[in-house]
């Protein structure tokens, strides 16, 4: 036991003993993480049709409340070019944006885009659901075709 006239050698074994505890404290140290907000859901089943020259473009999503967030809308991108046009294989392809179709729960599972196909072209889709905040969701496959010539 340490002498009781020596007050250095007291705290010194107190400091000690109490370290540990100190050091530990709730015994859960790691760095905070940001809360993960669900994300958008994703595109399924991207589907184009076309009679004559009118194109019905249509999507379906996987939608959980516990797991997606609610789309606001979904974005419809598009590619057009001639279709004697060269097209590099693994360029990436200058979409841009045409549409944006709001959401409802009516239609959530299915959702639709239509638009009078030029002749002469080929044509690329692919659609993305966005949210309130502007984020994005992925995109859905790329579908491709070319445009019934006159």
């Amino acid at each position: 036991m340490p002498d009781a006239k020596n007050p250095g050698a007291v705290i010194l074994i107190s400091v000690c003993l109490m370290l540990p505890l100190i050091l530990t404290g709730c015994g859960v140290k790691a760095f905070p993480k940001v809360p993960q907000e669900p994300s958008l859901p994703e595109i399924k089943e991207l589907k184009a049709e076309h009679a004559g020259d009118i194109l019905d473009l249509t999507w379906r999503i996987s939608f959980s409340e516990k797991e997606h967030k609610k789309p606001d809308g979904f974005a419809v991108y598009r590619f057009r070019a001639d279709a004697k046009a060269d097209i590099c294989e693994n360029c990436p392809i200058p979409f841009e944006r045409v549409a944006r179709i709001p959401f409802s729960p009516d239609n959530g599972k299915g959702q639709a885009y239509y638009e009078k196909l030029l002749p002469g072209y080929r044509y690329f889709f692919k659609v993305a659901a966005y949210g309130k905040d502007g984020s994005t969701g992925p995109d859905s496959e790329m579908i491709s075709f070319s445009s019934p010539e006159n």
